[in-house]
């Protein structure tokens, strides 16, 4: 059986330049899809006038009224913050050294073979190696799947310690997901609704026995660098650098600029959840995950991923090539 140090379950992300953050004519794309979603040419007037005034307030921190919030028509009323702009950084090229990423978010499996058995986290299967779902009658409440485990981060913190890896910094992160060229969405510009895990009510071609997809489930939303679920379910855990703890954007051609720990952008320290907002409601403070992110998810998350990084292969030598010292 592989281990989770198989190569396979690794992706190398070389040295050099990405593009980070959006720029304003992303932003546009953005708001004229959130229009496209709500059958914004086909409203009433007076209904456009709500979703105009809604999403001008989306690009800051002003409250939406609840006639605004209403008129999107969203099953979850609370959705619409998922498209909040005045989260997402202004696009700049950042310069990162070569890191190694896990695949797969780490799974229900692997998880609780460390939470509960006490297995060390470099002698865990690899994510594929066990079975999709197994006999959830069997095992009751301890049914291992290969879904992405819900962690919380103090355990997250000392499994990544034991396995000799860390949390992904958020220029990792975004690096691994959206590759160097700046596109929206790891598959390119376009919102694609089956790129991954955005509602429980949607497709799934393949689900664990706890109703959750497995973490290979959405071959679409495989990012050009080839990692795994970055789109959809669980947000995940990274760490924050000081610079990026004030968020400064541009709207209506004025320079705005909002501290993280307002309106939601909770930093826990440096933390933050990266991919889908949601809650984790066993941290100690209870915080809603900031997006500030590339993707306006449409679904409900709750609780946040793991998905560490090495900063240099632990063996000698990479399929294929060797790895630079």
């Amino acid at each position: 059986m592989r281990t989770i140090f198989h190569p396979d379950y690794w992706v190398r992300i070389p040295e050099g330049e990405f593009l980070f953050g959006l720029l304003e004519e992303h932003r546009k794309m953005l708001r004229e899809q959130l229009k496209e979603l709500v059958n914004y040419s086909q409203r009433p007037r007076h209904e456009q006038n709500l979703i105009d005034s809604a999403i001008g307030k989306l690009a800051t921190v002003e409250a939406l009224r609840d006639e605004e919030i209403a008129v999107f028509g969203f099953e979850y009323p609370d959705q619409i913050h998922y498209w909040r702009f005045n989260g997402v950084y202004e696009q700049k090229r950042i310069w990162l050294k070569e890191f190694y990423i896990a695949r797969y978010p780490i799974t229900n499996n692997q998880y609780k073979l460390f939470r509960i058995k006490g297995q060390n986290p470099s002698e865990l299967p690899g994510t594929l190696e066990e079975p999709e779902t197994i006999n959830p009658e069997k095992y009751k409440n301890y049914a291992y799947t290969r879904c992405a485990a819900e962690v919380q981060t103090e355990k997250a913190l000392r499994f990544c310690e034991q396995l000799g890896a860390r949390l992904p910094t958020v220029y990792e992160w975004e690096k691994a997901a959206r590759g160097t060229d700046g596109r929206l969405y790891p598959w390119g510009n376009v919102w694609n609704p089956n790129a991954g895990f955005f509602s429980y009510r949607q497709y799934t071609p393949k689900m664990c026995s706890d109703g959750k997809p497995p973490v290979d489930a959405y071959p679409a939303g495989v990012s050009p660098y080839g990692v795994w679920a970055m789109v959809g379910g669980l947000p995940e855990l990274v760490t924050v650098p000081t610079e990026l703890q004030t968020i400064a954007y541009e709207y209506g051609g004025k320079h705005h600029e909002i501290k993280a720990s307002r309106r939601g952008y909770q930093f826990n320290g440096n933390l933050v959840y990266r991919g889908l907002k949601g809650r984790h409601p066993k941290e100690v403070d209870p915080q809603w995950a900031p997006f500030q992110h590339i993707i306006p998810l449409q679904g409900v998350g709750g609780w946040v991923g793991l998905r560490p990084v090495l900063d240099k292969w632990p063996k000698q030598s990479w399929s294929g090539y060797d790895i630079p010292k």
